[in-house]
């Protein structure tokens, strides 16, 4: 301490935390001067802990759901891996910058109306999501009137699919590609630009939330009580991204275009889902609960034995000091202090943020951090396109079973953690160490499920695979039939002796193919007359699957133990003034380093495991069939990694969080 002022006693400290919230109605529910009598009994933290519940069931709901339809958006506006990597690392610098600033900020100003203003802007965002589909109508179908008239042209035979159209001369054919162009460039570029503000925008809403919720709930309860509010919250969470998962496959079995059904069913991989349906659904429940949080007081009431077990802390100077407490009361009763105080504010943060630079704990911590987001932020993106083409499920199938793939697990696994560390208040080193163990768990778990789970698909391509890992599809059967790869229709020959996948009709060398009841007659194709053929793949159905989920689930209970931990230690080894900044900082590294860079990385190595790319007017769009060995071995492999560093990271943090203290009960 250097003055007077910071020297007032516990009794002065007291009396100024308790004069500020009378004055300035901190108290209190409420928005606008709206504080009715019946609302007050809500400003408490079990309410409180109960809406911060909810808003992270939602937040877990967005970011999840986002994730199950991204396969739809892909087809819908025909962005490669790579395209929809830079779209995510582009949505992430907006969060990245004002992560530090919305933390210092929210933590001196009103936390709950902060947190209403983060989720207004994600149901913004989720709305200018829903105008996307009005905006962009999806691209046309190669099965439309249009395109069925132009068949019925002179010198073109009638046909209801793209096949073999080797009678078709130069110019009639550049003519049926031009008609068939189905990719807009400069719409494309429209829509990408419009992708990043809409991820922009989440982006900020959701690190506003993040940086200021948990502060003002650790603020707001006793320190030996904050490891099971955490992991209940923590808990809960891992509901959202089921429901998210679970939404996303529910809007996909509509057609993107609901007043429309196409021809093909929703397992075809030309399927565009309604990916819109849940978006607009979101925003309206978002926009609505905002006014419920931001409605809770600045300043969480409380027992008196929790101030002066705040007040306490402040006499060892781990919480704001007076002299911050008495800056903020001169800032509201003295208005023509206004720049004195931004003053004051700027030199405060460049101090807070140089004390938290000298944090090892809080390094070491936020090393792990990016590279379990480097990691696993890829791995969950990623998640229901790799069961899509791994396991071979509609793109609602591949949803839901990846908000099923042991997130319900994780829910026990959180609260065992919360529970264990409330009875048994372990010392910050055997948390730092469960948290070590919890990484390396993870990181030879993913290894063992990506060796269990091939299904050996590899020999069902459409084509043949050549020894330069490149897929070979024009054979000498269907030598000028013109075939392109503008659409995906698999279509399986089975003969007595073999079986064979063709990429399309038009691969298998067939002209036409009439309808008879209700099913499609492909017995006249030159490639292969004789045996019966079926649309689709001819290996349709892989119980590996089930392997793979009992497997991951058993791994994320494990790992889930060390959840409550590390946000503990996080918030633990920084002052009590400096939390928020903490988490802030944490959010802008995390970005900077790990989010930013993910979606390029794992993008451009899906996409180098692309074997055929949808391809129409010298356009290239998305991947219809991917090697899939090469695809489970790079998810997987770059995952496994980053959490091996991670983990290095948290074995640090053992050796230097000795000593911190959890809970005010006991010095470990």
């Amino acid at each position: 301490m250097q003055d007077g002022q910071h020297d007032l006693s516990s009794a002065s400290l007291a009396r100024l935390y308790q004069e500020k919230n009378s004055n300035l109605e901190g108290n209190k529910c409420g928005l606008c001067n709206f504080y009715p009598t019946w609302l007050q009994r809500f400003a408490n933290p079990r309410s409180f802990l109960v809406c911060f519940c909810i808003k992270n069931v939602l937040q877990g709901m967005i970011f999840t759901y986002i994730i199950g339809i991204e396969t739809s958006i892909e087809r819908h506006f025909q962005f490669d891996g790579k395209t929809i990597g830079m779209l995510l690392t582009l949505g992430e610098v907006g969060p990245v910058i004002t992560a530090v600033w919305i933390s210092h900020l929210g933590s001196r100003g009103n936390k709950p109306l902060w947190m209403g203003i983060g989720m207004l802007l994600i149901a913004v965002s989720l709305f200018f999501c829903f105008t996307m589909y009005l905006l962009f109508p999806p691209p046309q179908s190669f099965i439309s009137s249009e395109i069925n008239r132009h068949l019925d042209a002179p010198g073109i035979s009638q046909r209801t699919e793209t096949f073999c159209r080797s009678n078709v001369t130069t110019q009639n054919s550049t003519a049926f590609d031009d008609t068939l162009c189905t990719i807009n460039p400069v719409n494309r570029r429209w829509a990408f630009a419009a992708w990043v503000f809409v991820y922009s925008l989440m982006g900020i809403g959701a690190t506003t939330i993040y940086v200021i919720g948990a502060p003002y709930l650790d603020d707001s309860i006793p320190n030996n009580d904050s490891p099971f509010y955490f992991a209940i919250t923590i808990a809960v969470r891992i509901i959202g991204p089921v429901l998210g998962y679970l939404l996303s496959s529910f809007c996909l079995t509509f057609y993107v275009d609901m007043g429309k059904r196409p021809d093909w069913k929703s397992d075809d991989p030309r399927w565009i889902g309604a990916w819109w349906l849940g978006a607009l659904i979101l925003a309206i429940v978002i926009a609505l609960f905002a006014l419920i949080l931001a409605s809770f007081p600045r300043i969480m009431k409380r027992k008196d034995n929790d101030i002066a077990e705040n007040v306490s802390s402040y006499g060892v100077g781990d919480m704001t000091t007076s002299s911050t407490a008495t800056l903020e009361l001169s800032e509201h009763q003295n208005p023509n202090t206004n720049s004195d105080t931004n003053k004051n504010r700027l030199a405060e943060f460049k101090e807070a943020l140089r004390r938290l630079l000298r944090n090892p704990v809080l390094l070491c911590s936020c090393g792990s951090s990016i590279f379990t987001i480097l990691g696993l932020a890829g791995y969950f993106v990623w998640l229901p396109k790799y069961f899509e083409h791994e396991f071979r499920l509609s793109k609602s199938n591949a949803a839901m079973y990846s908000g099923l793939s042991g997130n319900v697990t994780m829910i026990f696994g959180v609260l065992l953690s919360g529970y264990l560390m409330k009875k048994y208040h372990p010392s910050s080193g055997q948390v730092a160490a469960i948290v070590a163990v919890s990484k390396y768990v993870y990181a030879f778990g993913l290894l063992l499920i990506m060796l269990l789970s091939d299904c050996n698909f590899m020999s069902d391509l459409p084509g043949s695979l050549q020894m330069n890992g490149s897929l070979k599809l024009d054979i000498e059967c269907n030598e000028g039939c013109n075939c392109g790869t503008v659409q995906f229709l698999p279509i399986c020959f089975r003969g007595t002796s073999h079986q064979q996948t063709y990429f399309s009709p038009c691969h298998a060398g067939c002209r036409e193919a009439p309808s008879l009841n209700g099913s499609v007659d492909y017995s006249s194709c030159m490639c292969d007359s004789l045996s019966l053929a079926t649309p689709g793949y001819c290996m349709e159905t892989c119980s590996n699957l089930y392997i793979y989920m009992v497997l991951l689930a058993v791994i994320k209970l494990v790992v889930s133990v060390g959840a409550v931990g590390n946000l503990i230690i996080d918030l633990r080894c920084v002052e009590e003034r400096d939390k928020a900044l903490a988490l802030g900082f944490l959010a802008t590294m995390s970005g900077l380093l790990g989010f930013l860079p993910n979606p390029i990385i794992y993008g451009s190595l899906i996409d180098s495991s692309c074997l055929a790319w949808e391809a129409s007017c010298g356009e290239k769009g998305s991947c219809w069939v991917y090697n899939t060995e090469e695809f489970r071995y790079k998810l997987h492999g770059l995952t496994s990694a980053c959490l091996m560093i991670a983990g290095a990271f948290e074995v640090l943090t053992y050796f230097k969080v000795k000593g911190l203290s959890l809970f005010n009960n006991k010095n470990f």
